[in-house]
């Protein structure tokens, strides 16, 4: 009987073995709950990702218009899930003349411009971020650190890290700071706006704080 059984075993394993490799398919035998487990072990796994939060935004810095009223304006545009395109803009025409103390005039009068690129380890517009961007800016400066009139124009790198914290589908508040550094083709410092003495004059390498940034960013 013993013998019958291993006869039997052994020519139905060399049958299978002779049967050719194919898919899995309605004629195969191995029905839709076998085909749905192979091809869950088989097929590449892939990453599901809302894409609610894709969309690009604008954003505007409370903390530039704390500066003197900087008007500023920020627009992101994603390109991948964790990468994205920021270009931005910032204007101050505004001087101001103080009743008291010593400065006749005070302003931080700029015209600057960006644009780069942030990486998002986790997925665009959600969480940590570190941007780059290259920046050109045209500024005039007196009466906000010293009575000393200091103007230039410059380009130069910016690099910046920050957190976005999602508040709703539509609503990020923005933190962030870093620094840049870059070559001021035109730099000139003044005595004062009274004594328009020269104290400084002539092209400049820098390196500076920038970006701090307490903003709000709105999801279209």
């Amino acid at each position: 009987m013993l013998r019958h059984v291993t006869i039997i075993l052994t020519l139905f394993l060399a049958a299978t073995l002779a049967l050719p490799a194919q898919e899995p398919s309605k004629g195969s035998g191995v029905g839709k709950a076998g085909a749905e487990i192979i091809n869950y072990f088989t097929k590449p796994k892939q990453q599901v990702i809302s894409d609610s939060r894709s969309q690009f935004y604008l954003s505007t810095n409370l903390f530039d218009w704390v500066d003197f009223a900087t008007i500023n304006l920020d627009f992101g545009m994603p390109v991948a899930q964790r990468w994205s395109l920021v270009a931005g803009a910032k204007f101050n025409p505004w001087t101001f003349k103080p009743t008291k103390g010593d400065y006749t005039e005070v302003y931080n009068h700029q015209m600057s411009f960006s644009l780069g690129a942030r990486f998002w380890p986790w997925y665009v517009n959600s969480g940590w971020w570190a941007c780059a961007k290259v920046q050109y800016t045209d500024y005039a400066i007196t009466g906000v650190w010293r009575p000393a009139l200091d103007t230039g124009k410059g380009v130069g790198l910016s690099l910046s890290v920050g957190y976005c914290l999602m508040i709703n589908k539509h609503i990020n508040l923005d933190f962030g700071g870093g620094f840049w550094a870059g070559r001021m083709f035109k730099h000139t410092v003044y005595q004062s706006i009274r004594r328009m003495e020269v104290r400084e004059d002539g092209p400049m390498n820098f390196i500076a704080i920038n970006d701090i940034t307490i903003g709000i960013q709105y999801l279209f």
